[in-house]
């Protein structure tokens, strides 16, 4: 899996737009059965793609509004996976 803010870019929205449609992708993927999968710094908006170069995580994004916004935005969602019976994944 890629990290979904590239493609968003790529498609021509701006970084803004960007992190709330990969919000919106966070919300389907932690609601729906099974174990969400998350590739390093999705959840604050890393824009980097993979490759098999070293490839280090931008920490800094944490410091905008944006990165913290989209980071506490899975933070609440891994809240409600645990806190909600019906979201609970088992076996």
């Amino acid at each position: 899996e890629e990290r979904v803010i590239p493609d968003l870019l790529a498609a021509g929205l701006d970084e803004t737009t960007a992190r709330y449609k990969s919000g919106l992708g966070a919300s389907v993927l932690f609601t729906m059965p099974g174990e969400p999968m998350l590739y390093q710094g999705q959840e604050w908006g890393e824009a980097t793609g993979r490759i098999l170069e070293p490839n280090p995580l931008h920490w800094e994004l944490l410091e905008t509004e944006g990165g913290r916004g989209l980071f506490e935005h899975y933070r609440r969602l891994c809240w409600l996976r645990r806190e909600r019976l019906g979201l609970v994944s088992f076996g």
